[in-house]
């Protein structure tokens, strides 16, 4: 990765950083080599950064993303600004890792775009993210 885009990396919290190196990790270790894969695995969570999410926030947004997601939206009018950044997270961190100079296929691979699922890229990024 290029100097701004580890930068951004590390502007991550400590639960986003290792929780991204172990995504990243699980597709290595799968033999995921493609280097924009792992570069977005790394910066996936990065439009969490603003967010000052606390434990409580991220235990209950993935419980009710699961269980629940159709109450996702509701919840997030609920809660309000926090969980509004963590709803819209993929985008910003999309539009975060652009202006940093990353590839347009780690952008799209952050925000979830269909088209970068063409080499089975965003299945792999979403089954690591799933599993980690």
């Amino acid at each position: 990765m290029t100097p701004e885009l580890e930068e951004l990396f590390a502007r991550q919290s400590r639960v986003d950083q290792v929780h991204a190196t172990r995504v990243a990790a699980r597709l290595i270790a799968r033999g995921w080599t493609d280097r924009d894969l792992i570069a977005a695995a790394l910066l996936h969570d990065v439009g969490k950064i603003d967010a000052k999410l606390t434990l409580i926030d991220r235990v209950l947004w993935v419980i009710l993303n699961r269980v629940v997601p159709s109450a996702v939206p509701i919840a997030t009018r609920l809660v309000g600004p926090r969980w509004a950044v963590l709803a819209r997270h993929q985008q910003i961190g999309a539009a975060m890792a652009r202006g940093a100079g990353a590839a347009p296929i780690v952008c799209a691979l952050i925000e979830g775009d269909p088209e970068s699922n063409r080499r089975g890229l965003a299945s792999a990024l979403a089954w690591a993210d799933a599993t980690v």
